[in-house]
């Protein structure tokens, strides 16, 4: 039997963020690099493994003299680099910008202060890993990942080591770890060797056993080092050596061995950090948005652009990156975490909305004098824009009572359509004007007071359902009751939005999907309220109730529009609950296709909780439906085809199974209180995603309005 050497990984698998908040991580970072070094300084053969971009900066801002001895083992190569990004994220729900950020951010931090280009991607605590991350790390540089999470109970592999391909076959080579990546005590080296064994490819002479202590504890201990040294003649055909993930990959691409191909999703673990904590979620999602547009206009702007725009934006970047970290964003760190992750979003957010105000406002200005007022209207992203716009240009409280047209350039009146605006005041005026910009342009329409152009007949509303030319929503007392598009119906009940029993922990362990049994579910009245009604928008809006919780639904068609756009204003106050958007489609569902970080993934109708990027989709022969957006994240598709949106959950914070709770525990519930949600329901042909692409941009891209007198005689 060939030999077998089991490359000995010594770790400290660090958490910034838990069951403690930011500080106590810096102090653990501090703490553990420190004693990693005195045993590097005593143990010449030891090595030493350690990731996170931002341990490394903590170190070296808090802790010079410490960093400087890290750089010393750095050039040895007995501080070994691995992970290459700012911290091990959730690796489901960031976008593709996000893991493309870290990995820029931080190799070329790694360049810089430590001489090492990281080549090993390593997120051996993260919950579940995307299908498209195997592209991603190609694509910046990355050929080999460790991970750990699915275990071997929660996801079937056909081998510990194998190449983990994209949807599109972009590959790396990819490891699972035997459960479990840190040892405390001595004692559990010997039968972790023993299990790393068991999964052990022979023929390939080589795998890896982790060690180490890890959150607070300081990494390998001395005891352990010295047993391992005693101990490198674990058997006959067996050796134990002390080295790095990198040692055992370069090791791996001399064996002639084939490994397995695995083109697949690395799920399940922990489904309910796919939704619990909304708000982390949803703030998360809108300043990676933020912060992604920000970049890309000063980039395509620059003499536009403020003068430290790179490096503003790239601090607003790491403090998204940050709370992207698998405990934070996941949902499973204690209350007070949220508090800290809100003010660093709001940071971020803050930070990329002024870039983009100043960029679109020196622009407008460098726009010709024109007599009239204007409104500028900026398509900032790189995707032709088409839709309906909310404008409330400001008219002088003297002048409100003067005829208003929107005008082209030339002076060619637009049809609009006057809308609520949006602060419950007298005098103010909302307008719906159509437009179409081109990517990265913008559009000027004048403010002229005439007699506005006359609009074609207004679209169809009523209190009992809203009709655009195309698509009918017929109103019920719990939602949407039906939906019919060019005759054919597409709902095979009414849409409900529904609350099931959830009494697992805050992460879900151990469970696949939420089957828990329906407690309720949001009633209003029939006749719901007309609030738009004219030649662009129809829409209705009905406040429902369900025990102590409330919400206000709102649905709006647009003109010549196959899509169903519902704002969902949610107030929450139950406890161990799922709460979904439940929408059961009239034809028979065939595929569901889900979105997935700048790719797709068809997935299996079978009620499991799988993670959602921007859309579920449910398609059955020439027909589809498409459920579109960027405030939810996760759901089900029934084996039925009905869709059930997650909304949110609501277990108490960093509940972990097997601690029972008393009936008057006195801990926080998650996700009480306000949520607000825009869910688009797109018609499909067949599986054509098309319609959905452009909604997705709509929805993450919407056009910056500026308003300019340059020019006017006032």
């Amino acid at each position: 039997m060939p030999k077998l050497t089991v490359h000995m990984i010594g770790n400290a698998h660090l958490d910034p963020v838990w069951l403690w908040n930011q500080p106590s991580g810096v102090d653990e970072a501090l703490a553990t690099c420190r004693t990693a070094c005195d045993i590097l300084d005593e143990y010449p053969e030891m090595v030493v493994t350690r990731g996170e971009a931002w341990v490394h900066q903590v170190v070296r801002q808090l802790s010079p003299a410490t960093f400087e001895r890290i750089k010393a083992h750095a050039a040895t190569g007995r501080w070994a680099v691995v992970n290459g990004w700012w911290i091990q994220p959730d690796c489901n729900l960031p976008s593709a910008a996000s893991f493309r950020k870290h990995a820029e951010i931080s190799k070329a931090w790694f360049r810089k202060h430590l001489g090492v280009d990281v080549t090993v991607g390593y997120n051996v605590d993260s919950f579940g890993h995307t299908a498209a991350l195997p592209a991603l790390l190609r694509e910046t540089g990355f050929d080999s990942y460790v991970f750990m999470r699915p275990g071997e109970h929660e996801k079937k592999l056909p081998a510990y080591l194998f190449e983990w391909q994209s949807p599109a076959g972009q590959s790396v080579t990819a490891f699972r770890i035997t459960d479990p990546y840190t040892i405390h005590r001595v004692d559990q080296l010997q039968p972790a060797i023993e299990k790393t064994l068991g999964d052990a490819n022979r023929e390939i002479g080589h795998t890896m056993c982790f060690y180490g202590v890890g959150d607070h504890g300081g990494g390998p201990t001395r005891e352990q080092v010295e047993w391992i040294l005693e101990h490198r003649d674990f058997s006959g055909d067996v050796e134990l050596k002390l080295s790095c993930p990198q040692a055992f990959f370069d090791a791996v691409r001399k064996s002639p061995v084939k490994l397995p191909a695995v083109r697949d999703e690395l799920q399940y673990h922990a489904v309910g950090c796919y939704s619990v904590v909304h708000v982390a979620k949803q703030e998360m999602r809108r300043a990676e948005t933020l912060c992604e547009r920000a970049e890309r206009l000063a980039e395509n702007n620059p003499g536009d652009a403020p003068p430290d725009a790179n490096k503003t934006i790239e601090a607003a970047w790491e403090k998204v990156l940050f709370n992207q970290f698998h405990d934070i964003l996941a949902g499973s760190s204690i209350e007070s975490a949220y508090e800290h992750a809100r003010d660093d979003f709001g940071l971020a957010k803050s930070t990329a909305r002024d870039v983009i105000t100043h960029i679109t406002r020196r622009h407008a200005l460098k726009l010709p004098p024109c007599g009239h007022q204007r409104l500028v209207l900026a398509n900032t992203g790189e995707r032709d824009f088409s839709g309906l716009v909310h404008v409330e240009p400001w008219i002088h409280w003297t002048q409100k009572h003067l005829p208003l047209t929107l005008c082209e350039r030339d002076g060619a009146p637009i049809i609009t359509q006057e809308t609520r605006p949006y602060a419950a005041t007298p005098g103010m005026k909302g307008i719906l004007v159509p437009v179409q910009i081109s990517a990265a342009s913008v559009k000027e329409i004048e403010l002229r007071h005439e007699e506005p152009a006359k609009a074609p007949a207004g679209l169809k509303a009523s209190s009992r359902s809203i009709y655009n030319g195309l698509l009918k929503a017929t109103f019920g007392n719990s939602g949407p009751s039906s939906l019919a598009c060019g005759g054919t119906e597409l709902l095979a009940g009414p849409m409900r939005i529904a609350a099931f029993e959830d009494m697992s922990d805050t992460w879900s362990h151990d469970i696949p999907g939420f089957e828990g049994e329906q407690k309720g579910e949001f009633k209003g009245r029939a006749r719901w309220n007309v609030i738009d009604s004219g030649a662009l928008r129809a829409a209705a809006a009905a406040d429902m109730t369900m025990g102590r919780s409330s919400l206000c639904w709102i649905v709006t068609a647009d003109r010549d529009e196959t899509i169903l756009r519902m704002k969902i204003r949610l107030n929450w106050t139950g406890r161990h609950r799922i709460v979904k958007l439940v929408v059961p489609p009239a034809f028979k569902v065939e595929k569901r296709i889900d979105g997935i970080q700048e790719s797709v993934l068809e997935r299996r109708l079978n009620g499991w909780e799988y993670p959602v990027l921007d859309f579920v989709s449910v398609s059955g022969g020439s027909v589809g439906l498409a459920v579109v957006t960027r405030d939810a994240f996760s759901g089900d598709v029934q084996p039925d085809g009905t869709v059930r949106l997650t909304l949110l959950r609501c277990p108490p914070y960093a509940h972990h199974q097997p601690l029972k709770l008393a009936e008057n525990h006195g801990f926080a519930y998650t996700d009480q209180g306000e949520h607000v949600y825009e869910i688009s329901l797109v018609v499909m042909n067949g599986v054509n995603l098309d319609a959905v692409r452009d909604e997705i941009y709509r929805l993450s891209h919407p056009v910056v309005v500026t308003e300019t007198t340059l020019g006017m005689r006032l």
